[in-house]
């Protein structure tokens, strides 16, 4: 009798190979029903001699092969075939007289992806680092896999000689260095890594790497070497000394000064950080003595001893002559010195007077033909100039030379010298009267290296004709 056609088949996956059980009525072969174990089962319901199986591989191949005969058994098992693989099987019955029926329907399936076991490869050299008192830094080289290294496993145990590693972490990607903080101090450590991949195999430990946490430092470094004080100036003296050592590092130095012959009062001007070995003291006074001491420190905050005592007297100050002719161009006076154009403001209006115009109680009358005057607008006019700090005297000219204003209380405004009043309630009428050179003499001290004068308006606004700032 000839096999009937018409065979329906079902396919399901199994490790190694394609399960398959065939149904059907006695006139042919109706589905394929997946069945457990590496085997391609065909039931069927006709009784049949034999069975021919044939197999291509791929997605819509058709060169198929025969594979094998079940022998009239209605299973069989397709073997041999590769991992994650399309493979389309077709059977057809063969009857005593060698009758071939019909190819069944094709059945498709695709072999299982292999399970990876592979481990991958130990970790190269792991080198462990301490890097300050609670931190030792790992580094080690990378691991292999047959697909690909995920992250590392990285474990520890304290103590010397320990053997019961614990995990510290696990990292993720190909990273092959750890920073491991929090540590106790002055405790040794030993760590081990090794790689994981994505199917959770774990590789060979690295070979253990040992490191001890820094100790407190303690040890205070030496006194520097010998001071030297150079005065630079009036206003300047620089240091110079030996450099100080420390067990670890020195990383800065810490200067002081005190004034006045044989001094004793220290107290801290500077603190360099870094290994230099040379100071600039500015701001100082001429013609003063100064001495010195150094010493150095570390990054613990240790503070070792004092450099010898350095001493130097700065030298005196040069003598400071400032004329400037407020409001007007550069002047020459009957007495030769030498006024410059009006300089240091920081607002006003320049004034410039008749030459006709007659100045009482001066033999310098064009002094008090020009002048600045400040508008009732802020901010205050003010005259700022860059002298060496010290004593000076301050001259201050003025002449009322508007007539509206040839009245006592017509025109009042106070003087501040380095931000103090100096003078209040200026009337210059009032003092002297209408075009008449009055002089006010005041004393100053810069501490700052700027001499500063503000006009300040009370009533109407203010003026001034001339400046001298003479060094004391």
């Amino acid at each position: 009798m000839a096999a009937t056609a018409g065979l329906h088949l079902h396919t399901t996956l199994l490790e190694g190979g394609l399960d398959l059980e065939a149904r059907g009525t006695p006139r042919g072969f109706t589905d394929w029903h997946v069945r457990e174990g590496a085997l391609a089962t065909y039931q069927l319901a006709c009784l049949m001699t034999d069975y021919l199986i044939e197999r291509c591989q791929g997605s819509g191949c058709s060169n198929y092969t025969q594979i094998g005969t079940s022998g009239g058994a209605l299973t069989f098992s397709s073997t041999g075939l590769t991992a994650n693989t399309l493979y389309r099987h077709r059977v057809r019955a063969r009857d005593a007289a060698g009758n071939n029926g019909s190819y069944s329907n094709v059945a498709n399936a695709t072999t299982p992806t292999a399970p990876d076991t592979t481990p991958p490869s130990a970790p190269g050299t792991l080198t462990a680092t301490a890097t300050s008192q609670t931190q030792i830094n790992l580094s080690w080289g990378a691991a292999t896999d047959n697909v690909a290294v995920t992250g590392y496993v990285i474990e520890s145990c304290q103590g010397a000689g320990c053997s019961n590693f614990a995990l510290v972490t696990t990292t993720s990607g190909t990273g092959t260095t750890f920073n491991n903080t929090g540590l106790a101090v002055g405790t040794p450590y030993s760590y081990r890594v090794r790689a994981r991949d994505a199917a959770g195999n774990q590789g060979a430990n690295s070979n253990v790497a040992n490191a001890t946490t820094q100790a407190p430092d303690t040890t205070v470094p030496s006194a520097p070497g010998t001071l030297t004080a150079t005065a630079a100036g009036a206003t300047q003296i620089n240091l110079s000394w030996g450099a100080a050592t420390d067990n670890v590092a020195v990383t800065g130095y810490l200067i002081e000064r005190c004034q006045g012959a044989g001094c004793s009062n220290f107290a801290q001007i500077a603190a360099p950080t870094g290994t230099g070995t040379t100071y600039s003291s500015t701001g100082l006074t001429g013609n003063t003595p100064y001495s010195y001491r150094v010493r150095a420190t570390d990054a613990a905050g240790n503070q070792g001893g004092y450099s010898p005592v350095a001493s130097a007297t700065t030298q005196n100050t040069p003598a400071t002559a400032i004329r400037v002719n407020v409001g007007g161009p550069a002047y020459t006076d009957s007495g030769t010195n030498v006024w410059s154009a009006d300089t240091g403001f920081n607002t006003g209006n320049a004034l410039v007077w008749p030459s006709n115009t007659s100045i009482a109680g001066t033999s310098d009358p064009a002094l008090y033909r020009a002048e600045r005057w400040d508008a009732d607008t802020a901010p205050e006019m003010t005259y700022s100039f860059n002298v060496p700090n010290g004593n000076y005297t301050v001259r201050l000219h003025f002449a009322e030379n508007y007539q509206p204003l040839f009245q006592v209380g017509k025109r009042v405004f106070d003087v501040n010298i380095q931000g103090a009043l100096v003078f209040n309630n200026i009337d210059v009428f009032a003092e002297v009267g209408a075009r008449t050179a009055l002089i006010k003499t005041a004393t100053a001290t810069v501490t700052n290296g700027t001499l500063s004068i503000t006009l300040v308006h009370q009533v109407e606004d203010p003026f001034i004709n001339a400046i001298e700032i003479l060094s004391q």
